[in-house]
């Protein structure tokens, strides 16, 4: 996994103390008036968010959220699993290989007994049997990991689903620019809540299963509604919010699940989107990564 990763969460920040605790539309704590101040944020952009406890730590799972590789469907800008344009392109392929070698990072961190879950998408299914294969592992395929049935819009370009549901090329604009919320407009075939709370279920199961380590292989949808789950149960997401999380082709992104007093399993998103192997290396180490403008409560 290559690149430069991209900071950045218009209206967050990194919270060091215990004085903030909200993601998206929320009241933060004004340090110098001591009063609540209204807050507009709805983009989840960030790279990194600071952690707090060793991965060493025997109480303490995790699970890491990859998104496939670059395929045509993703070159066309086609909306859904489109057939036909499932294929990895020649970049997809090389994704592949620096995936799995990306994962050589959490190896060298802690040792763990991982459980692998795919979508049944052939883009997601390349990376998800490589990496089954490097670590010697079962393959649980997942519908639920599934991208967001189109319906009549699948494999059409946004521009070319006007005439399904006018205005959605330009509310999806206006949602990843982190002005619009997701649930606010019309989407083509699957209703959202209808996405989101079937994804929420199965993270839920997941979080109340014993398995210390999870990898789910799937696509960007469902990787955004299993975030934003995990915004919601530890990091006091606004429950009427869907906001836009920048996640990158063939990245990776972590959770950390760890006990609370309450004897539930607390999320802590550790980092989103990551591209690169060393910075896997440097969230799951608890190095300090740079400044983020996710806006956690620690």
């Amino acid at each position: 996994m290559t690149g430069e990763p991209q900071i950045g969460l218009p209206g967050m920040q990194v919270v060091e103390d215990d004085d903030v605790a909200e993601l998206g539309e929320a009241r933060s704590l004004d340090s110098a008036t001591g009063r609540e101040e209204p807050r507009q944020t709805c983009r989840v952009t960030s790279r990194f968010a600071t952690s707090g406890t060793s991965p060493s730590s025997e109480t303490s799972r995790y699970v890491f959220l990859v998104r496939h590789p670059e395929s045509v469907k993703n070159v066309t800008g086609a909306l859904g699993s489109a057939a036909g344009r499932e294929a990895l392109t020649a970049r997809g392929r090389d994704q592949v290989a620096e995936i799995v070698s990306g994962f050589s990072a959490v190896r060298d961190v802690f040792s763990c007994n991982f459980v692998l879950y795919s979508s049944a998408s052939l883009r997601s299914q390349a990376v998800a049997a490589a990496l089954a294969t490097d670590f010697g592992i079962s393959l649980i395929t997942s519908a639920v990991l599934n991208s967001i049935d189109a319906g009549l819009a699948t494999g059409l370009t946004r521009q070319e689903s006007e005439a399904l549901v006018p205005g959605y090329a330009m509310h999806m604009d206006l949602y990843e620019r982190g002005v619009e919320n997701g649930y606010s407009f019309q989407h083509p075939g699957q209703p959202l809540e209808e996405f989101e709370n079937a994804v929420s279920a199965f993270i839920h199961d997941l979080e109340e299963s014993r398995a210390p380590c999870v990898i789910l292989v799937g696509h960007k949808s469902a990787l955004t509604a299993a975030i934003i789950h995990f915004a919601r149960r530890g990091h006091g997401y606004p429950e009427d919010f869907f906001g836009y999380v920048d996640i990158p082709l063939a990245s990776v992104s972590v959770v950390r699940l760890s006990p609370s007093v309450q004897g539930r399993m607390t999320p802590r998103i550790l980092g989103i989107g990551i591209t690169s192997k060393d910075e896997v290396g440097q969230v799951l180490r608890d190095t300090p990564a740079r400044s983020s403008s996710l806006n956690v409560r620690n």
